[in-house]
Formats: structure tokens, sequence, C-alpha cells
């Protein structure tokens, strides 16, 4: 990941503009991935919310975080989980142990942080919001169910949870 960043800044510099430090080890609201989703893709970052089956969400709902329109051009406060087909890995083990906790307090959304690589499947998603609550997205632009309406996809390294 050194090199890469490596050849960025060089890149940059030829170019005549900075490249950006990449982002530091820390835990992420959802919301803050969701408004700097563009300089995070790509980077191995936790995030702290409540773990909802596939989903960590900002809160107990997946309403638009705090600035973000309500109904179109929007994004969900939500990422989609996903294990890459890695459903033997410590990783996935981790996070199945969160998933069995979220099973067992009858569905109810509960704490989590999850560390994993930010994927975003466009870089303009365009993503809207019926009046029932679900996500859509135009042109294929987002991942999961709903007509994949949530822009942001976390490929599962780590998950915590509480015991």
């Amino acid at each position: 990941m050194r090199q890469i960043h490596e050849v960025l800044a060089l890149l940059s510099l030829v170019a005549g503009v900075h490249a950006a430090e990449p982002p530091a080890e820390r835990v992420y609201s959802v919301c803050e991935v969701v408004d700097h989703s563009g300089r995070l893709v790509g980077q191995t970052i936790t995030v702290r919310g409540f773990l909802d089956g596939s989903f960590v969400n900002q809160g107990l709902t997946r309403d638009p975080c705090p600035g973000w329109r309500s109904r179109y051009f929007t994004s969900p406060s939500a990422i989609i989980l996903s294990l890459g087909g890695k459903t033997e890995s410590p990783e996935a083990v981790a996070l199945w142990r969160c998933i069995v906790l979220f099973r067992e307090g009858g569905y109810t959304p509960l704490q989590a942080e999850i560390t994993g690589t930010l994927v975003k499947k466009s870089p303009f998603p365009v993503i809207f919001r019926r009046p029932n609550g679900s996500y859509y997205s135009l042109f294929g632009s987002g991942f999961g169910p709903q007509g994949s309406g949530y822009p942001l996809q976390l490929m599962v390294k780590g998950a915590k949870c509480p015991n």
C-alpha cells in the first residue's frame, strides 16, 4: 500500500498537485464514511455503527445522514457488508459471531466495529429513496437489494461486537 501512495505522490508532483495523505488509522462513523467516501475508497478502514444483518448503519434506521437530501440524489446512512466469498476465513467467523448475537437479540441492531476495504461501484452513484423508505439506484451504480440502492460496500476483514 505504501508503494501505491508513493507512486501517487510522485505522479502528483509531476502534475503539480499534492497527493492527500492516506487516512489515519481511526474509527469512522457511518456518516463520516458516506460524507468522505471519495477519499476513503480503496482504503482499509474501521467503521463503528449498528450491525443490522448484512449492513452497518449510522443509527437504528437507514435515513440519510445529516446534510443529505431526503429523497433524490441521496444516500442511506448504511454500508453493505461483504465477505467476498471467504465464508470460512477468520474475518467471516468474526462477522458471523456478531450476526449470531444480532439474531439471538431478536434482530435488534447492535453496536459493532467492522474493519474492511471500502468499495464504491460508481464514482457518482445516482441513488433515490422511495416514499416507503427503500433506496434504489439508476444505471446499476449501487450494491445490494432493493434495486441496488447502497453506494458503498465494505469488504470485511474483521469485526468486533459486544460479548
